[in-house]
């Protein structure tokens, strides 16, 4: 090792006595010229293609998947021959009335039963994908039921979790292995949630704890899609009830067994119902129409409308959400928000220098460029399906963008330093 080491030090000393030698044959302004061509930023003449190629794959990669749609056409159906409704692709039955009632039953009720009968038409849908939700968007809910590939994910807002019920959340694996029509029932009375496939207990857990007083009524009820319009489900929902209190085992036994048969009949009928009546129930027997009607005990039925078109609802422009920051995927965001602006600010800075020269007012410049991309990338995520324009998002990405800046007038610094250092052999020449 010390040969090897040996054997590198005289190298450099051999090649800068070279330089040395072809120093002194050159002008002081010559001399001087070649130092900083030594020490020249090796990117400087291609910055310009530089920064086309980044903001290219960068647009590329914060405003995937392109799906720029205000609105699109409601793909729901009524079931032929049976009741019930259809997703096939995009769709969506929401509340067109106030869930005031449904909410004061729940909150002050006995615990919470949700009983539906589905069947699920693709596998592999993630969201995760709302069967049935009662939220305002997909981060804040009163409860969802949802699918994500063969899990089932029901998430009920309590005093004790957050404020969209998913930590902690129920999440049931391999209940979608196939497209069979299910049963499921979910129950919770303060003190453990269980759930039931076609009569049968699945599942039991005491994690959950908690009421419902910290709820919000201005919430609205929904099928098949999130209130937003950007977790759609695609399969058939033929039954929907929910209760306020837990039903027993033998309740829910009792009625898989009778509603199984008269889905067979095609369809269930209001008198044959057996168990005390759910506060909210959909059966689907209307069979055509825009209307899906309420046939529970409330006073004031919260019937679901199926409208022509479904129109994105979005948080507001450039939100500013302080929840987001609590959350642990959230914080990684805005992580990568900051890393993948960095590059941007050495590009525009070193772009700007090759024509004006290493200024602050070129730093500030770049500065003010990085961010105004920024915000323009944020405008057009606001016209987006599944993205979300937010003040935050901004604000790390012009922190990127200011690194950026800094890296390279350090960087751009420390070459003048190497080439001025170099220049010292001149002057000790003519010494």
């Amino acid at each position: 090792m010390e040969a090897i080491y040996g054997e590198m030090k005289s190298c450099m000393a051999e090649n800068r006595n070279k330089l040395i030698k072809i120093i002194n044959k050159l002008s002081i302004d010559d001399g001087k010229y070649i130092c900083r061509v030594i020490y020249r930023d090796p990117f400087k003449d291609i910055y310009p293609f530089l920064i086309i190629v980044y903001i290219f794959i960068l647009s590329g990669f914060l405003l995937w998947p392109y799906d720029f749609i205000s609105k699109t056409k409601n793909d729901t159906h009524w079931i032929e021959n049976s009741n019930g409704i259809e997703f096939l692709g995009i769709g969506q039955a929401v509340s067109n009335a106030s869930t005031k009632e449904l909410f004061d039953r729940l909150v002050n009720g006995k615990g919470m039963t949700l009983e539906v009968w589905l069947e699920t038409e693709d596998l592999n849908q993630a969201g995760p994908a709302r069967i049935l939700t009662y939220s305002k968007n997909k981060g804040l809910c009163n409860f969802n039921l949802a699918q994500a590939f063969d899990k089932l994910i029901f998430r009920l807002r309590t005093t004790k979790t957050s404020l969209g019920g998913a930590s902690p959340s129920l999440v049931i694996p391999d209940t979608f292995s196939s497209r069979s029509l299910k049963h499921v029932v979910i129950t919770y009375d303060f003190s453990d949630q269980k759930v039931y496939f076609n009569g049968e207990q699945r599942a039991q857990s005491t994690v959950l704890k908690g009421d419902f007083s910290n709820w919000d009524p201005s919430y609205e009820l929904v099928i098949g899609n999130e209130v937003t319009g950007d977790r759609p489900w695609k399969g058939k929902i033929y039954y929907v009830a929910v209760f306020d209190r837990g039903l027993t085992e033998l309740e829910i036994h009792q009625n898989y067994i009778s509603r199984l048969r008269m889905l067979k009949e095609g369809g269930i009928k209001p008198s044959s119902l057996s168990t005390k009546y759910p506060i909210t129930r959909y059966i689907f027997d209307e069979g055509k129409g825009d209307v899906i009607h309420d046939s529970g005990l409330s006073l004031k039925p919260v019937n679901l409308f199926i409208p022509e078109y479904i129109k994105y609802k979005k948080e507001s422009f450039f939100s500013y959400l302080k929840k987001s920051l609590k959350s642990m995927s959230r914080f990684s965001d805005l992580i990568i928000n900051i890393l993948i602006f960095i590059p941007l600010g050495i590009l525009i800075n070193g772009a700007l220098r090759k024509r004006y020269g290493l200024k602050m007012k070129i730093s500030i410049i770049a500065l003010f460029t990085g961010t105004l991309f920024s915000l323009s990338v944020e405008s057009l995520q606001y016209f987006s399906m599944t993205r979300n324009s937010s003040l935050i998002d901004v604000f790390t990405n012009m922190t990127g963008v200011a690194i950026g800046v800094v890296l390279y007038r350090v960087y751009n610094f420390y070459l003048n330093y190497k080439a001025e250092h170099l220049q010292i052999l001149l002057y000790d020449r003519d010494e």
